[in-house]
C-alpha cells in the first residue's frame, strides 16, 4: 500500500503491476522545513508569441496580469509571454525545493537557469527544482500562455469572421449561435504570487502527516 500525499486539486497516476519481482524508486513523501520565500521583485515580461504583436520588454518589478501593463494590446491578445526574475538562495544539502505559481492564467513552461523543467496546466501550480538551483543566484524564466477569450471578444466588437469551421461554428448552451463581444477583459498571465519553499524528503510517511487511527492525513 502507498499513503497519498495531495493538494487540494493535485492528482497523481498510480502504476500498479502483475508481479511483486519489480524494482522501482521508493514513494517519497515532503515535510515542511518552515523556511518559505517570495518572489516580489525584479520580475520583467516579454512576448514571445502574441496576436496582435506585442514588442518589447516591459519592467513590471511586481508580477500582475500582462492586461494590467498598461500596453492596450495586450488587453486584447492571445499568445506566451515570458516572466523573467534572478532570485537568490542558500541552498541546503539534502532538502528539496517546491517552486509554487500561484494564480496562472493559464497554462506555464517553466525554466531554472536556462534548463526546462516542466509544464504546468492545472492547481496547484507547483513542482520541485531543487536539482536545477545553483547555491547563490538563480534566474527562473516562466512562459505563460493565456487562453484566446480575450482575442475572440475582440474580434466580435470588430466584426472579424474568425468562426471558419464546417459545423456549426460555435455556440452557446442553447445550441445557438452567439457573440462574445459583451465578454469582460479575463486575467492572462502570471498574477502570482510566486514562492519557493524549503521541504525534507522521507520515505516514512508519519515523518510527514499526522498517523489518525486507521490512517494518515496531511
Amino acid at each position: 500500500e502507498v499513503y497519498m500525499q495531495l493538494k487540494p486539486g493535485e492528482s497523481v497516476v498510480l502504476k500498479t503491476f502483475a508481479h511483486d519481482d519489480v524494482v522501482v524508486p521508493e514513494w517519497m513523501y515532503s515535510r515542511d522545513s518552515g523556511k518559505e520565500f517570495r518572489i516580489t521583485n525584479g520580475w520583467s515580461l516579454e512576448f514571445m508569441e502574441s496576436e496582435p504583436a506585442i514588442r518589447g520588454v516591459f519592467g513590471i518589478d511586481s508580477l500582475m496580469s500582462w492586461t494590467e501593463i498598461g500596453e492596450e494590446r495586450a488587453k486584447r491578445n492571445t499568445g506566451t509571454a515570458r516572466y523573467r526574475v534572478k532570485f537568490t538562495i542558500n541552498k541546503v544539502p539534502g532538502r528539496e525545493y517546491l517552486l509554487n505559481l500561484g494564480d496562472v492564467r493559464e497554462s506555464a513552461c517553466v525554466y531554472v537557469n536556462g534548463r526546462e523543467v516542466g509544464t504546468l496546466f492545472a492547481v496547484p501550480f507547483t513542482t520541485r527544482i531543487g536539482r536545477y538551483l545553483n547555491n547563490g543566484e538563480n534566474l527562473l524564466e516562466i512562459d505563460v500562455t493565456n487562453l484566446p477569450a480575450n482575442r475572440i471578444s475582440d474580434y466580435d466588437r470588430r466584426g472579424v469572421q474568425w468562426r471558419i469551421f464546417n459545423d456549426i461554428n460555435v455556440v452557446d448552451v442553447n445550441y445557438q449561435q452567439t457573440l462574445y463581444d459583451k465578454w469582460e477583459t479575463v486575467p492572462s498571465g502570471l498574477p502570482g504570487p510566486v514562492t519557493v519553499k524549503e521541504v525534507l524528503l522521507t520515505h516514512d510517511p508519519s515523518d510527514s502527516v499526522v498517523y489518525l487511527g486507521n490512517g494518515f492525513q496531511p
